[in-house]
């Protein structure tokens, strides 16, 4: 009995389908874009995880990294945080000194960002330039070749 129900539902069905020929390839096509979409957005987005994962894996997972601001913020900082004393070299060196498990000490200096650093060689000038000081054992630690000599 339950087998002869089975069958008439199956019937109606496919005449359903091809009395609806249309209605059935929009809701088909509808379907196989959207299967598509979810697919290609989670390719997407696995995609961009192993970047950024195989990015701070090339930085090393025994780095502590050190500054006086907040290592993600939006928006202004706080009057507290600008008030924080700013980081010596010799506070670098105190730490490489006084941590004897720590390998090595990497210190870096980022001019101030909001402040115009005019920079001239002979006659040609400009306003656009970011300058980064480093000690010599910065790529060592951050991992990225540098040249001995020149640029």
């Amino acid at each position: 009995m339950r087998l002869g129900i089975l069958k008439e539902i199956i019937q109606m069905a496919l005449g359903s389908l091809r009395a609806h020929k249309l209605r059935s390839f929009l809701t088909l096509l509808g379907i196989m874009i959207g299967v598509m979409t979810v697919i290609g957005m989670v390719a997407i987005i696995q995609g961009l995880n192993r970047s950024v994962i195989g990015e701070l894996e090339s930085m090393g997972s025994d780095l502590i990294f050190v500054s006086k601001h907040e290592p993600i913020q939006m928006g202004h900082r706080s009057e507290e945080e600008r008030q924080r004393k700013d980081l010596t070299f010799e506070d670098a060196m105190a730490i490489e000194k006084e941590c004897p498990l720590v390998k090595a000490v990497a210190v870096d200096l980022l001019a101030d960002l909001w402040v115009d650093i005019p920079i001239k060689y002979r006659n040609i000038k400009s306003h656009d330039a970011l300058i980064l000081g480093m000690n010599e054992k910065f790529p060592q630690v951050i991992s990225v070749y540098l040249p001995e000599e020149g640029r």
